[in-house]
């Protein structure tokens, strides 16, 4: 495969290069290599507590759920083109994500895929997240289905919790599809989660492979509440009765479901956290996740797959049990480590992280510096323990997908909309977030990195929106290897340059006082309106005192002017330029100031403001008009030569943006 060959040739050119090198040049590898690691081990932070969550085959999971007759059979989600991701069964037979279906076929004939819903999975995700936040109020979302929880703080506050905070049923009438009448009086809950009879419940390892069928919670399935390292004894969760639920202990006769559900009561410990938390969740959407509990991100995400599906894993806070874990831990198990760089690892004898180690060396002359010193970090178990609170929000949001070589137009099309439709629902799940400009990456089979980005007039989270603009990008690099197919192995889509839906309400800022002095160095925008204003000759019908400025963009020449209306009042209007920062009228755009006057109710004036062809406004004759500025449609410039300029870069009520 030409895969295997760019591969080879790249690796045999490194050991060629290695062994140029002279004995004395490694051994000052070496002697750098471990100065760097004397540095590195004094980094070891054991303050936080950071969790990291992943659901169980999301998609797949989904759709087992909304359709039990998917639950025992080999499922996909996708097409035929592209595989979005797979049931535990169907990748036994070795059916994996980024597939396309007719091979996926071929390797199991039985396969069942369902299309992909990304609107339903980005509704459970929400779900998902509000059962996350009451954990962690900032925990960090990496897509619909994983996420970073920083468990610290709410392990203080849990340990002031009350029982009855702590307890949660075992299963709830929701998991009884039957008939009201049929359920025989059985008690209604809030949530839901399949049955559990026993007298307690079960804490063992789940067998991973052996334990498949209870990654999906169908109406028999028995939710054990996680699994624990074995050298670590797990705090029990107890099962007690809830006074307030039914005495009778009958089942529904069609459903088997017991009509007095137990409550499980959570100890105050971090791993009864977690285990609490992955069990609230299977009572809103009837899911399994499984997480990893540790020291940092890098070593959480690494045990979040220890006991997968359906389990959990905790790795002692110490360092012993941290370099005990790391160094047998394939490298391809870490986080950043794919398959090439499995492959090219494995040609210096690096296998296990411990091998980072031994061969650090070798590796310090071959890797970048900042690649070195992450190998390193990973054979110490070292990573980032503080999640940002973003409190401005993230700066883009994208989706990616690695697959085997791809080259056919249709299925690299189908590739993107799916890419973009998952895109969007994440940036609809994420406070509503609107972008402006769409960035297509994509990874030739040569290894080959592009990225392509265009902006979009107006900012959107509509996916096919987002498609359209991709899709342009990805036609243009079709055609620009027109002399052969565009091969790829990784395909991404990014939405930047973000807004948010209600960001034209939070550029509604109120002036508190519109009589500052403007700096030597920076022309007060404001001032400047008003310097105008006191030159016009406003005709009015009232002695009230102007207290409105409202902004709009308009096509029409500077100095017309028109009449708005207020429940006979008339207040006449002049069409103003923009000013750029150094004082200069610049002639790329022209706005509309409308002056408006003081009214007497909640009324919001600015319905009268939205249209940006109209000269004439009408204002509802008991608007309320306070001291404000609407900076509305509009799009402010400098001066051709000096580029756009973003009015919304400062937040400044006396001085506005960047003027």
């Amino acid at each position: 495969m030409k895969k295997d060959k760019e591969i080879l040739k790249k690796v045999t050119a490194l050991k060629e290069e290695l062994a140029a090198v002279s004995e004395a040049h490694l051994e000052a590898c070496m002697n750098k290599a471990n100065a760097l690691l004397s540095s590195l081990y004094q980094q070891y932070d054991f303050t936080r507590t950071i969790v990291h969550m992943d659901m169980d085959a999301f998609y797949a999971a989904v759709e087992m759920r909304d359709n039990p007759s998917l639950a025992n059979i080999p499922m996909a989600v996708g097409g035929e083109d592209m595989l979005s991701t797979s049931n535990y069964i169907a990748r036994r037979y070795g059916v994996r994500a980024a597939m396309p279906g007719f091979i996926a076929r071929k390797l199991c004939a039985d396969l069942v895929i369902v299309p992909t819903d990304m609107a339903k999975y980005s509704a459970v995700s929400r779900v998902i997240r509000s059962v996350l936040s009451q954990y962690d109020p900032n925990m960090t979302p990496l897509s619909l289905d994983e996420a970073y929880m920083d468990f610290t703080d709410h392990l203080v506050k849990r340990r002031e919790l009350d029982d009855q905070s702590r307890t949660f049923p075992e299963f709830s009438e929701t998991m009884c599809r039957c008939e009201p009448e049929e359920r025989l009086g059985v008690v209604s809950s809030t949530e839901g989660i399949s049955s559990a009879v026993g007298d307690g419940v079960a804490d063992v390892p789940n067998l991973n492979e052996d334990n498949l069928q209870n990654s999906v919670a169908t109406d028999d399935t028995r939710i054990l509440p996680s699994a624990t390292n074995s050298d670590t004894e797990p705090s029990e969760a107890r099962i007690m009765k809830d006074t307030t639920v039914s005495t009778d202990t009958s089942q529904c006769p069609r459903c088997n479901m017991p009509h007095n559900p137990k409550r499980i009561l959570f100890d105050v410990g971090v791993e009864d956290a977690v285990r609490e938390m992955r069990h609230r969740i299977h009572l809103k959407t009837r899911l399994t996740a499984s997480a990893g509990i540790a020291a940092n991100c890098l070593l959480a995400k690494i045990c979040s797959d220890q006991n997968k599906p359906n389990g959990q894993y905790m790795l002692p806070f110490t360092v012993d049990a941290v370099q005990d874990f790391m160094k047998d831990l394939p490298v391809r198990k870490v986080p950043g480590v794919g398959k090439v760089s499995e492959r090219q690892l494995a040609a210096f004898d690096v296998k296990v992280c411990s091998d980072f180690y031994k061969h650090r060396d070798v590796l310090y002359f071959l890797y970048s510096g900042g690649m070195f010193e992450y190998f390193l970090s990973v054979y110490l178990g070292l990573g980032a323990n503080r999640l940002s609170k973003n409190e401005d929000g993230p700066k883009s949001k994208s989706v990616e997908r690695t697959f085997r070589g791809m080259s056919d137009p249709d299925q690299l099309r189908t590739l993107c909309h799916e890419l973009s439709l998952e895109l969007a629902e994440d940036l609809k799940s994420a406070k509503n977030l609107q972008g402006k400009t769409v960035t297509l990456k994509i990874k030739l089979v040569t290894f080959e990195v592009k990225t392509r980005s265009q902006s979009l007039p107006t900012a959107t989270n509509d996916g096919e929106d987002i498609y359209n603009v991709a899709n342009q990008l990805l036609t243009t690099e079709m055609k620009n290897c027109s002399s052969k197919p565009l091969k790829l192995r990784l395909m991404g889509v990014r939405m930047s340059n973000f807004t948010t839906s209600d960001s034209k309400q939070q550029k509604l800022k109120v002036i508190r006082d519109t009589n500052s002095t403007p700096s030597d160095k920076r022309i007060s925008f404001l001032d400047k309106i008003e310097a105008e204003r006191k030159s016009e000759k406003v005709n009015q019908s009232c002695n009230e005192p102007l207290g409105l400025l409202a902004y709009m963009s308009t096509d029409k020449p500077i100095g017309t002017t028109s009449n708005i209306s207020n429940a006979g009042r008339n207040v006449s209007t002049k069409l103003s330029s923009v000013w750029d920062e150094s004082g200069d009228v610049t002639t790329r755009k022209t706005g509309k100031i409308i002056e408006l006057l003081e009214g007497a109710s909640n009324t919001d004036p600015w319905s009268l403001a939205d249209s940006t062809s109209s000269s004439v406004a009408t204002i509802p004759s008991d608007s309320t008009v306070k001291t404000a500025t609407k900076y509305g449609p509009l799009d402010f410039y400098r001066s051709s030569k000096s580029g756009a300029l973003d009015p919304w870069a400062k937040d400044d009520s006396s001085s506005l943006g960047g003027f």
